[in-house]
């Protein structure tokens, strides 16, 4: 029902934030029931089954955008213009491709991102100290949009807790 996928090369300092903190939350996850945690990394078409067989998707990534590095935002992907590459287009086939391409094919999953500003996303290593400041944030606001979805799954589907 829900996916939640970590993005990134990890080789790549800030670039694999997103696949950095799938494990973490993978160590403690907010729920088990109804969720799902993938390690996408940069693996492109191959997450297009994702888009139609879960009916929430949480991308966690890095944002190409200019801002402060560690800045986090959320958003729904049907709310976003796909004008420029915005989101995290490090990787050959992008999130905004990959979530064009699903929808031209009928997908009807309802689709997040949670991503940071990056520091660094050349040298190799894990991330940066001003990614890794921010972990507990962007966990905790994975979290709760985890829940949110949760919630909504649970309206929509009369689902209980068993």
């Amino acid at each position: 029902m829900i996916a939640v996928i970590g993005l990134g090369n990890e080789l790549l300092s800030d670039e694999g934030y997103g696949v950095y903190i799938l494990r973490e939350l993978k160590k403690n996850p907010p729920l088990l029931t109804y969720i799902e945690y993938f390690e996408g990394g940069v693996k492109g078409h191959s997450l297009l089954p994702f888009f139609f067989d879960h009916e929430y998707l949480i991308f966690l990534d890095v944002l190409k955008i200019e801002d402060e590095p560690g800045s986090i935002y959320v958003f729904d992907m049907d709310d976003v213009s796909f004008t420029n590459k915005m989101i995290t287009s490090f990787h050959d086939f992008g999130v905004e491709d990959i979530y064009k391409l699903a929808k031209a094919l009928g997908s009807r999953a309802k689709c997040y991102v949670v991503g940071i500003v990056p520091e660094n996303i050349k040298d190799v290593g894990g991330p940066t100290e001003t990614l890794l400041r921010q972990k507990e944030k962007f966990i905790s606001i994975t979290k709760d949009l985890i829940l949110k979805c949760l919630d909504n799954a649970r309206s929509k589907h009369s689902l209980s807790d068993n």
